[in-house]
């Protein structure tokens, strides 16, 4: 397998032999969602970072939170007032379950939930942003933007042409096997236990050949709205590719913020990049 640790929140300084050297910069966007704290990790390590507000209408990680503290707007990243959007200004793009305009539940009763999806100027932006070498790190309920970027590098459980037709995990965590050999020595582990808090989770049937995947596990997934649970074996939990035009995207079937500090740290680590801001070198073959 590959070796691939991202770079992505790292100014690059230099090159030795096979190896990409850097340290943190300040140029990552972590978007808020419902049901996904997912800035928790660099809240935690004080690592500099932008946030934007993208909650569909209460923060589950924190009923107290008032999503108007945040002048700035999930829609201010994606396309703002000019059409282009900030994507451009960060090196990585952290994508919370729950964010708003990504799914078919409401915003606030006013109306159905997907208007990133029905714009075609936000999947234009993120595959420009990716072709510059831009990251994307989406959690759960995020896997839609996934699919509108790039649809042939993921098979989601049910129609994929369906919106949210693969939010059908159940609430129940799940013994995760490391398939990847070096992430499992970057955790000292093979196997690692996934917090699993809400029902609906989304659930990956299956990747392209391009596609790597980090973590597998057995699933409890309810086939349709009225069918009882069923377990499936060796389901894809943790996955990353390039696109055909250039960056990486990174998917979490689970949500980063109800993990252990000590694996988010080591999981994050692996795919962007030392906390602690002192300069990485990370092997490439």
């Amino acid at each position: 397998m590959r070796l691939f640790p991202l770079m992505g929140l790292v100014a690059v300084s230099g090159c030795t032999g096979n190896s990409l050297c850097g340290s943190w910069t300040d140029e990552v966007a972590v978007v808020l969602g419902d049901f996904d704290n997912i800035a928790e990790p660099f809240l935690r390590a004080d690592v500099r970072h932008s946030t934007f507000e993208g909650l569909i209408s209460t923060a589950a990680w924190d009923d107290s939170f008032d999503p108007d503290r945040l002048d700035s707007k999930v829609e201010d990243l994606f396309v703002g007032t000019d059409g282009a959007g900030q994507l451009s200004g960060f090196r990585t793009v952290f994508v919370g379950s729950g964010t708003r305009g990504l799914g078919l539940r409401e915003y606030n009763g006013l109306g159905a939930d997907d208007v990133f999806l029905r714009d075609d100027q936000v999947a234009d932006n993120l595959r420009r942003y990716l072709g510059r070498g831009g990251i994307l790190f989406a959690t759960d309920w995020s896997y839609d933007l996934v699919e509108a970027v790039a649809p042939e590098a993921i098979d989601f459980w049910g129609d994929d042409a369906v919106l949210d037709a693969a939010q059908r995990g159940m609430d129940v965590d799940i013994t995760a096997a490391v398939v990847d050999e070096e992430l499992a020595a970057a955790l000292g582990r093979s196997e690692l236990q996934i917090v699993v808090d809400y029902t609906d989770s989304v659930v990956i049937d299956g990747v392209s050949a391009e596609t790597v995947v980090h973590m597998t596990g057995r699933v409890q997934v309810r086939p349709d709205a009225t069918a009882d649970p069923v377990w499936v074996d060796d389901v894809p939990l943790l996955v990353s590719f390039e696109p055909e035009d250039g960056g990486r995207i990174v998917l979490s079937t689970f949500h980063v913020d109800e993990q252990s500090a000590a694996t988010m740290d080591v999981l994050i680590e692996y795919f962007v990049g030392s906390f602690d801001g002192t300069e990485r070198c990370v092997g490439i073959e």
